[in-house]
C-alpha cells in the first residue's frame, strides 16, 4: 500500500469546488515557493507553517474514530475527508493541489506515527485515555497493544 494515496478525480473536484468558493481571501495560503527552485517531494515547507502544526493534529484527533495501527491502514476515504477539512481552513493555488495532497499525507503520517508511540507509552505506563479520543477507540487500541 503506498504511503500517499492516489489522487481521485472525486477528491480533486471537491477540493477545487472548495478552493473556488467565496470569502476565502483571508484564509492562510499554502504556497510551496518558487516552483523552479522547490523540491516538491519534500514536506519541509509544509512543516514550517505554524498554523498547520496546529491544524493537522486537530484534524487527525477529530477524525481518529477507529483503532488503526498505522497511517497506511487508514482507508483513503478518511484521508480524503481530512484533506477536505484542510481545504476549508486554508487555501492554495490549484496548480499546487498534488503537492499539497502529497505533503499533507506525509506530515499526517509522521504525526500519526508519533501519536501512536505516545499512546503506546501511555498504555504501557497505565495512563488514562486522551481526552480527545473516543473511549471505544482507546479500548480497542489497548486490546491491540496487548
Amino acid at each position: 500500500m503506498p504511503i500517499v494515496p492516489g489522487n481521485s478525480e472525486r477528491l480533486e473536484n471537491s477540493v477545487f469546488a472548495i478552493l473556488s468558493s467565496a470569502n476565502r481571501e483571508n484564509l492562510p495560503v499554502l504556497y510551496p515557493g518558487p516552483c523552479d527552485l522547490l523540491d516538491t517531494t519534500s514536506p519541509t515547507w509544509f512543516k514550517f507553517l505554524t498554523d498547520l502544526s496546529l491544524v493537522i493534529p486537530t484534524i487527525l484527533a477529530e477524525g481518529w474514530v477507529h483503532p488503526w495501527p498505522t497511517y497506511c491502514d487508514i482507508p483513503d476515504q478518511f484521508k480524503e475527508r481530512w484533506f477536505l477539512q484542510l481545504a476549508r481552513t486554508n487555501t492554495w493555488d490549484r496548480r499546487h493541489h498534488l503537492t499539497v495532497w502529497r505533503n499533507f499525507n506525509l506530515v499526517a503520517r509522521s504525526l500519526f506515527r508519533c501519536q501512536m508511540r505516545h499512546l503506546r507509552w501511555t498504555w504501557l505506563e497505565g495512563g488514562e485515555k486522551p481526552t480527545w479520543m473516543l473511549t471505544s477507540v482507546w479500548l480497542d487500541l489497548c486490546h491491540m497493544l496487548k
